[in-house]
């Protein structure tokens, strides 16, 4: 057993590990049919593979004892790790868009405004076209952080092993 393993770095190279993992999977998104099996098995991929870090942590480089906190920060930052690669991957993703995929977007977006009475120039509509790789990209981030703090609070009750030896 190591004790000399630092918790944030630790948490930031699980993080990174995690998130390899995740836009690996995610590719597999291209493959007809498998989109929705994709993503289910990436939210549980990004849980299973986050709690066992966490306890990995506890029980190889922290004397198999955790505190609740301490294990709601490292799922907490396992998973910020992860949304930010996401994020960078959904903006590449989304700044790749084709221009005839753009252009049917136009359509149902111009479509839906006319409907609800608001009508935009053309320069409003290509500023709202290129806010969408950046809001994709914060979307998806602040996603990974809300999953981080849901799967924070569940590794803080299910990991906690309190060291009653501790003289702390």
């Amino acid at each position: 057993m190591e004790n000399n393993v630092s918790f944030f770095k630790f948490s930031l190279t699980s993080g990174l590990t995690v998130g390899a993992l995740a836009v690996i999977v995610t590719l597999l998104e291209r493959i007809d049919g498998l989109a929705g099996i994709v993503s289910i098995g990436r939210f549980i991929l990004l849980i299973a593979m986050t709690m066992y870090f966490t306890r990995m942590y506890r029980d190889r480089y922290n004397g198999g004892y955790i505190t609740g906190g301490r294990a709601f920060s490292m799922a907490l930052v396992i998973l910020v790790c992860v949304g930010v690669i996401a994020a960078i991957y959904t903006y590449i993703k989304a700044s790749a868009i084709p221009a005839d995929t753009y252009n049917e977007m136009i359509e149902i977006m111009k479509d839906t405004y006319e409907q609800n009475g608001i009508n935009l120039t053309d320069e409003n509509w290509n500023d709202v076209l290129s806010m969408i790789p950046y809001a994709t990209a914060l979307m998806t981030f602040i996603g990974h952080v809300v999953l981080g703090a849901m799967v924070g609070g569940i590794a803080a009750m299910k990991l906690r092993r309190e060291n009653v030896n501790s003289e702390l």
